[in-house]
Formats: structure tokens, sequence, C-alpha cells
């Protein structure tokens, strides 16, 4: 679904002009990420909703059309959104996927000490993208999977487009923008985000121990 979408925003044309008006619009959030993010795992996981916007990318090669199509299954996002949300993780992608060539690039990333000089990093590299960003980025690697250990950290941790995200989800955690019970908090059923239960014995949280980065916290989300 992600590469039928890339269309839109990746065309030779069209790359610049929603790359400037994504750069355009500070209003995005937390919220529209989550949002748009629900919407595409449901368009992955509900094969009708599926079948519908292929449809509509095939026959009509609209945006607009295929924005209706969700909005008429209940979920109502904007071009601009959209091209945000995609266009941001496609950028972190890029970045992660060229320091996982370059050993140098990748320790000088690993090796900051702060947010402020990570994203200083990079904006050298030529990409454009904030600390919260990349916290959610992150955030929403780490609630992937559902197995934990103890301290609430992942015992499995997804290998993506053959990009090891364990580093990354350490520095996130010491840099203090991955909160360390996320993965602890919900997980997508039928295109629908449900709570765990709390009293689950998997989550052995009467043993649990802090986990790395619980007092560098720095965005409240499922901590």
């Amino acid at each position: 679904m992600i590469y039928l979408i890339f269309q839109f925003f990746y065309t030779e044309d069209n790359r610049n002009y929603w790359l400037e008006k994504v750069k355009e619009s500070p209003g995005f959030n937390l919220t529209i990420w989550d949002k748009v993010g629900q919407f595409l795992s449901a368009a992955k996981q509900i094969h009708s909703l599926k079948i519908k916007l292929i449809r509509a990318v095939i026959e009509t090669n609209s945006l607009e059309e295929f924005l209706q199509v969700a909005a008429d299954e209940g979920y109502h996002i904007t071009q601009e959104e959209l091209a945000w949300f995609v266009m941001t993780k496609q950028q972190i992608w890029q970045l992660l996927s060229q320091a996982q060539q370059n050993s140098c690039l990748k320790m000088q990333l690993l090796s900051v000490k702060t947010p402020q000089e990570f994203i200083s990093q990079v904006a050298e590299n030529g990409y454009h993208f904030s600390i919260e960003e990349f916290g959610w980025f992150l955030t929403d690697i780490k609630m992937l999977g559902t197995t934990t250990n103890m301290t609430g950290n992942r015992l499995f941790i997804p290998c993506i487009s053959k990009i090891s995200t364990a580093d990354w989800l350490s520095l996130g955690e010491d840099l203090g923008i991955v909160p360390p019970f996320c993965n602890l908090g919900s997980k997508l059923e039928g295109g629908i985000f449900q709570d765990y239960d709390i009293s689950d014995p998997n989550y052995f949280l009467e043993q649990c121990f802090l986990p790395r980065g619980y007092f560098e916290k720095r965005l409240n989300r499922y901590a």
C-alpha cells in the first residue's frame, strides 16, 4: 500500500512541491501522526478497505479520490497530513539506510549526547525532520512486536529493510524520546488500537525494574 501512495508524492514533477509544502506546515503533531499511522495500518490489515483503496489508485490515479475512499470508510485525512507522514518516515528510513552502509556516519549519529545534537547531525547530512518525529517513528517500531522482558525492553528487535533497529531504539531511549513502556500500552486489532490488559501475567509488572532511559523521558506518549 505504501508504495502505491509513493507515486502521489515521489514523481519527478511533484516531489519538491510536496517537500516544500510539508516544511511550510507547522501544525502537524502526534495526534495527526497517530491518525495517519492507524489509517495505513488498517489499510494493510483490513482486506476490504485495502481493495477499495488499491482500486481507487489504479482506476483514477487521484490522491483526492484515494482520500475520499478513506473518508467514506471513516478515516478523514488531508493531502498535507498524508504527505507529511509518508515523506517524514521516508526521510528517516533513508538516513538510517545511509548510516547502515556508512559506519562512520552511524557511529557519529549514535554517539550524540542530546536531541539537539542529533538533529544538527541530521540537518548536516541533508535531511529534514524533528526530534519529536524521530521519537514517534522509533516508538512505532518498538510497538511492532509483543515480546518483552521483565524491564519492559524488547527481546525481539525487528530488522526492517535490512536495517537493524536495535541501536536506534537504544539511542532513542537514551535521548528520552522513546517511552520505556510504550510497547506495553496498546496493540492494533482489526484496524483499531485496543488497550492491553494490565493484569496479563506476561507483563511481569509486579517484578518490573525501570528500563534504560526511564529518567530521560522527554515525550509523554504511551509511558
